[in-house]
């Protein structure tokens, strides 16, 4: 919970051309990386003041861009550019977030499939209030 479209992979552009894409993978990293990093903290250092019961860390990367989901087979992917021919425009979906989900490291380690929450900053509210988190 909440539902929403899941996706291993994430583009960002910051023009209308969509010349500048690039993918959210290093980002994500970052986000990741800085969540376990501070889950190390809290249960080293705060959760001994602050008991309670199990805590659950989602990493949030807001954004003030509009977000789509677009449907397409990935057979329909060239191997040769990595681009497809733009779907139809019934398979492209606006969305207020987006989990990102991949084979993040942490530490320099694999520990499999993370979740990254996309969401826009317009929908933060809504998707905190659906994770029960205010």
């Amino acid at each position: 919970m909440p539902k929403s479209a899941e996706s291993m992979f994430c583009v960002v552009s910051t023009n209308d051309s969509g010349k500048d894409q690039r993918l959210l993978e290093r980002d994500a990293q970052r986000l990741v990386r800085g969540t376990d990093a501070y889950v190390q903290r809290y249960k080293r250092e705060l959760r001994p003041l602050y008991p309670e019961p199990d805590s659950l860390f989602v990493p949030l990367l807001v954004t003030n861009a509009r977000l789509f989901v677009a449907d397409y087979d990935p057979s329909d992917v060239s191997l040769d550019t990595g681009q497809f021919s733009m779907p139809p425009r019934a398979a492209i979906s606006a969305v207020p977030w987006v989990r990102f989900r991949k084979a993040f490291t942490s530490e320099n380690k694999d520990i499999g499939d993370r979740t990254v929450f996309v969401v826009a900053a317009t929908e933060l509210q809504e998707l905190l209030t659906k994770l029960d988190m205010i």
